[in-house]
């Protein structure tokens, strides 16, 4: 009998922004696995789950990605991750792939789901979704993202003028996921199309457990410290 893997959403880093299908999923999996990359400190998606499963250590596995930009050490990371989880799951092992917001936006666990494919026929899957970081974004800032026949564009950073021309001229508001990436020449390309003030900045502090939001000058005096993310509204 094969085991099942689930892609389970944590949230935003918020531990009360976590599912009660999320914590029941990973109560009942028989290995919680989770991803850091070799450049981060703080597991986001481990924090939120030992706030709730004190046992859940017991049978955590942490995984370590090595940088992205060394191309082959990077897939053959994915190709080996995807063979352990494929040995668990041919033993009947329930795994749960743990990661921040949700699986399926701007998510690694899209890779490992793409390689499992490669080397099993019939993938045992179920996606737990998460609250993701610019639903909870905006509710922090009590705006509606978008409304009735408003379109709405989710991109990650970076953005190019081009880019961010077409699309704030064709989309009633964008989300900008990895904001602080090349955040000086994002900051730039808002100010030729004057956007900077349909603009909004937040970061999610993870020891106060809530959004800061800043300003254009609070962007160009101090080092960012979380994931940046941009919202801009057209009006």
């Amino acid at each position: 009998m094969k085991g099942i893997l689930y892609g389970v959403g944590t949230g935003p880093g918020d531990p009360e922004l976590i599912t009660l299908k999320a914590l029941k999923i990973l109560n009942d999996a028989d290995i919680i696995l989770t991803l850091r990359n070799e450049r981060e400190e703080e597991n986001s998606a481990l924090s939120v789950i030992v706030h709730h499963l004190k046992e859940a250590a017991d049978k955590h596995r942490e995984i370590v990605l090595p940088w992205k930009g060394r191309c082959h050490t990077f897939m053959d990371f994915w190709i080996n991750t995807a063979r352990i989880i494929q040995g668990y799951l041919e033993e009947g092992v329930k795994v749960a792939f743990a990661v921040p917001e949700d699986p399926v936006l701007f998510s690694t666990f899209s890779y490992l789901v793409d390689m499992l494919e490669g080397e099993m026929d019939d993938v045992p899957i179920e996606i737990i979704p998460g609250i993701n970081l610019f639903s909870a974004g905006t509710g922090f800032l009590k705006i509606p993202l978008v409304m009735e026949n408003e379109k709405l564009a989710v991109l990650q950073a970076p953005v190019s003028y081009q880019n961010l021309s077409d699309f704030s001229q064709a989309f009633d508001a964008l989300v900008i996921f990895k904001g602080d990436n090349k955040l000086k020449v994002t900051l730039e390309n808002l100010e030729k199309l004057n956007l900077i003030e349909k603009t909004y900045f937040l970061v999610y502090s993870k020891q106060q457990n809530e959004f800061l939001s800043l300003g254009k000058d609070d962007l160009e005096k101090k080092e960012i410290e979380g994931e940046l993310l941009i919202i801009i509204k057209m009006y």
